[in-house]
């Protein structure tokens, strides 16, 4: 394939935090599973800048000849600011959380071996909810570790039951647009064996 290129649509409340190496990644796979690091500031496009939200990016990654599994990948860091592109807040006071949709689409020329074939464009456009994101005025996360009896270190290994004692971490992050108070967290624990609470 020629001109193959990867295009991102971002919500209007999803914002970029730049336009580098350093925030940016675009992969190669010429060997199935094996990435390499092509980034090039002068392939990318597109209407997104660090300096407001929403917007497109497009990287163009050239000529590319198809390998088992994925053949090329672009990832870029972006944060949600408080107001979005329409300058109307992210997530309105009193609100707990909205819905950002984001969603991309690949394109490239088919150049075929054999002469008689008719080389063809190739474009695949993802649904506009490919990817939606919840965003949060608060968030929580719990997650499970296997720990020695003894030391209550992580043993790493599988759980037993009635035998392994688990501990349970619980954390949480408020937006930094929000201010709270009387944070509760309740959990609720269905299980037969021992915990440890941190």
């Amino acid at each position: 394939m020629t001109n193959l290129q990867i295009t991102d649509v971002l919500a209007n409340s999803m914002r970029i935090t730049g336009n580098t190496a350093a925030q940016m990644s675009a992969r190669l796979y010429n060997t199935p599973g094996v990435p390499t690091e092509v980034f090039n500031p002068a392939n990318l496009s597109g209407t997104a800048t660090p300096a407001a939200p929403g917007g497109t990016l497009i990287y163009s990654f050239g000529n590319k000849t198809g390998v088992q599994g994925i053949d090329a990948s672009f990832e870029f860091e972006f944060y949600i600011p408080r107001d979005t592109s329409a300058a109307t807040p992210t997530v309105p006071q009193g609100t707990d959380s909205t819905f950002a949709n984001n969603t991309g689409s690949s394109s490239a020329a088919w150049t075929p071996i054999d002469t008689r074939d008719t080389p063809t464009p190739i474009t695949i456009t993802l649904p506009p909810n490919a990817h939606t994101l919840q965003q949060h005025s608060l968030a929580t996360q719990k997650s499970v570790t296997p720990v020695r009896r003894d030391t209550l270190a992580p043993t790493g290994g599988a759980i037993i039951p009635s035998s392994t004692l688990l501990r349970y971490d619980i954390d949480f992050q408020v937006s930094d647009y929000f201010a709270v108070q009387n944070v509760y967290l309740e959990d609720i624990t269905l299980i037969a064996s021992s915990c440890s609470y941190r």
